[in-house]
């Protein structure tokens, strides 16, 4: 019996074949050398995302010092503030009772 010409394994069946096998091999190198790249891209993204995050919580801290040191000379100064006031406000109480006395009896009567 005579075979048909098309069932036997030709060059252009081979070099379909070599295209097809380089195809998928080119797709799977690609595949994961884009896998390696995103991993690599991601890790070095993440390293410089939380060098920029410790930096801004430093800057924060920072800030949150000198806000506290200002507070606390602005805290100083309305205690003494309070102080003065109450300090005065005895003397000026003290000397309104001085001065009605004073005016009863020079004039008799307190105004």
């Amino acid at each position: 019996m005579k075979q048909k010409g098309s069932d036997y394994f030709t060059k252009a069946d081979g070099k379909k074949l070599e295209a097809r096998l380089m195809a998928s091999l080119e797709t799977k190198l690609e595949t994961k050398l884009e896998t390696k790249l995103e991993a690599k891209l991601e890790a070095k993204l993440n390293s410089k995302f939380d060098e920029k995050l410790n930096e801004i919580r430093d800057d924060m801290r920072q800030w949150h010092s000198d806000i506290f040191d200002l507070v606390d000379g602005l805290a100083s100064e309305v205690k003494d503030n309070r102080e003065f006031r109450e300090i005065t406000t005895n003397q000026i109480i003290e000397d309104r009772v001085r001065i009605g006395k004073l005016e009863k009896k020079v004039f008799g009567v307190v105004m």
